[in-house]
């Protein structure tokens, strides 16, 4: 199982880097909000993450479409 993970290395290196560097940047921050009682700050952030999502699923469908819309064939298109 590690050799896999390191012969995937040079593919997603860098997506590792960066879920790794995630993870400890919102435990620093969750540690902090707990600490301090901020409730609200842990529900911004949680919306916050929400909004990534959501704008990752839009953006990913509009290129799909995208793509679909160069590939098809004109035949099939629905008349406008």
């Amino acid at each position: 199982m590690i050799t896999e993970f390191l012969s995937s290395w040079p593919v997603f290196g860098p997506v590792y880097l960066t879920a790794i560097a995630g993870a400890v940047l919102l435990s620093v921050v969750g540690v902090l909000v707990v600490a301090r009682d901020q409730v609200f700050l842990a529900a911004a952030v949680s919306q916050s993450s929400l909004l990534g999502v959501a704008a990752a699923l839009a953006t990913f469908a509009a290129a799909a479409a995208r793509a679909n819309a160069a590939t098809c064939d004109p035949a099939w298109r629905p008349a406008a």
